[in-house]
């Protein structure tokens, strides 16, 4: 299938842009090629216009489903399975927010939950006095956790905004934080 170059230049440029947000670059390809397409393709035409393997294509198109950044399109005339990108931007945005929040977020405010209780429960052993050191990481440990807390907050109220393609409520919410 031939693409414009300034298609296959977004393409590129998208697949570079997701080694910052923890995506592969293939599986950010792919969602590239498919929202610069009208209509749905198959694995076979993914896979012959990014030269990657049907294992790969495989693997990140299920990434991509489980995102929720792609959907399968049954086409009437064929048996194969067609995929379509989500194009709406805001809820793209909400997409990735709620996977980032689920995949790196949480966790990353568990673990660190987990080490204040670990340094808290050492305090509670006999004889165990916490260094100058120890206690000024679990403070700043505390001020990390509120901030993520802060931040997963924020996130959660405004993914309804994007959802709703409020931009315009988004950009006038962001105005007063910055004032």
């Amino acid at each position: 299938m031939e693409i414009h170059p300034a298609l296959q230049h977004f393409i590129q440029t998208w697949g570079e842009m997701s080694s910052s947000w923890g995506i592969s670059r293939t599986m950010s390809q792919i969602y590239a090629l498919l929202f610069i397409r009208i209509n749905p393709l198959d694995t076979d035409t993914i896979m012959e216009s990014l030269d990657i393997s049907r294992g790969n294509a495989n693997m990140n198109l299920r990434a991509l489903l489980d995102w929720g950044l792609v959907k399968k399109v049954t086409m009437p005339s064929s048996r194969k399975e067609y995929f379509t990108a989500v194009k709406d931007v805001g809820l793209l945005t909400s997409l990735i927010l709620v996977e980032r929040q689920k995949r790196e977020l949480i966790p990353v405010t568990n673990a660190l939950n987990t080490i204040v209780k670990e340094i808290e429960e050492s305090e509670l052993i006999p004889g165990t006095v916490l260094s100058e050191e120890e206690l000024t990481f679990r403070e700043n440990i505390k001020q990390l956790i509120d901030f993520l807390f802060l931040f997963n907050d924020f996130t959660s109220r405004m993914l309804p905004y994007l959802k709703e393609k409020n931009i315009r409520r988004v950009d006038k919410i962001l105005q007063i934080l910055e004032s």
